[in-house]
């Protein structure tokens, strides 16, 4: 008995021994479960933020003008808009117009500014990776239908040869008047670019036309080249060639606004394919593209000339074209 209690008084402390020994294990337990599930709910709140930040800079270029690869303000918005922490660092903005994409690149941003995710049970037994959480996105804008903010008068915009798959130049004379109401005045000059639809505060939303659903348009008519603003020369590019569009038409002028501009009542749309063009204020891009090609009767639009040149189509009435401008449609294809 004596030599009994003699030996259980050697085992004291040997309890304590082993679990210091098993919290290796049980820390190392810890960090698989705790950690990493943090990891992974980390990854998608990023890629919840890359993806809505991909999103919002494509409709972005759907619209108006892409922003710069430097200039990751929408990017950022969006980002730390829609994580849950509001706290992502944008590492990459890749935007290729070609191709239609935006590629974003996030990664984790600690609120001292470091990018290295916090491990606190891994961090125990000695295990720390200071690489940050990442994650990257890639959304594309559809290569929709345009409406160009352009009105032709409906008497210039004569195709008879409508739908015959041919290429007419559409050309700008300042004599031709249009008068399809004979109690409204007639329309002087058969191009006019139309007043561009606003936000809220007055900015450009794109190079769109703000035509009312009754038809009438503000108009700077006699008015051949592009509206010197940003969105409207970002629109006309070379990809522009080849690209379906929705003409405005107007049959008469409703009447005359301050600063010599008028108010349009448009008729109805011409959908055609657009090749060329020539407007006032260049001899190259954006006002100008591939003006000496020549059309079924062997015209080009050289010189004074200035116009479009296009394969009509058909006509659609007034409320049927969808919206006035480049499809907004945008997706993420990664």
């Amino acid at each position: 008995m004596r030599r009994l209690m003699q030996q259980l008084r050697n085992d004291r402390g040997a309890s304590a021994v082993l679990t210091v020994i098993l919290l290796v294990p049980i820390f190392g337990m810890a960090a698989i479960g705790v950690d990493v599930g943090m990891l992974y709910y980390e990854r998608a709140q990023l890629q919840n933020a890359a993806d809505s930040a991909a999103l919002a800079v494509a409709t972005k270029c759907s619209v108006s003008r892409c922003p710069s690869s430097g200039n990751t303000a929408i990017a950022s918005s969006f980002a730390n808009g829609n994580a849950k922490d509001a706290s992502v660092a944008i590492d990459a903005q890749e935007i290729d117009p070609a191709a239609r994409t935006v590629r974003i690149d996030v990664s984790t941003l600690n609120v001292d500014g470091t990018t290295a995710p916090y491990h606190p049970f891994a961090a125990v037994i000695g295990v720390s990776d200071n690489d940050p959480v990442t994650a990257t996105a890639t959304a594309q804008w559809a290569a929709g239908d345009i409406t160009l903010p352009l009105a032709i008068t409906t008497c210039e915009f004569d195709i008879t040869a409508a739908g015959d798959g041919l290429l007419h130049w559409i050309t700008y004379d300042t004599n031709k008047e249009c008068k399809g109401n004979p109690a409204e005045p007639a329309a002087v000059g058969s191009f006019g670019w139309l007043e561009l639809m606003e936000d809220a505060d007055g900015n450009p939303v794109g190079c769109v036309a703000d035509i009312a659903s009754d038809g009438s348009a503000e108009s700077d008519p006699g008015n051949p080249g592009i509206p010197n603003i940003p969105v409207c020369h970002a629109a006309f590019t070379e990809s522009l060639s080849g690209r379906t569009i929705y003409i405005p038409l107007a049959d008469y002028k409703i009447g005359d606004q301050p600063g010599g501009k008028a108010v349009w009542h448009i008729k109805e749309f011409a959908k055609a394919t657009l090749h060329s063009w020539a407007f006032s204020g260049g001899s190259n891009l954006p006002q100008v593209f591939d003006r000496t090609r020549r059309d079924i009767d062997n015209l080009n639009c050289t010189g004074s000339c200035r116009g479009v040149l296009v394969e009509f189509q058909e006509y659609v009435p007034v409320g049927s074209v969808p919206g006035t401008d480049v499809s907004t449609t945008v997706s993420l294809i990664n």
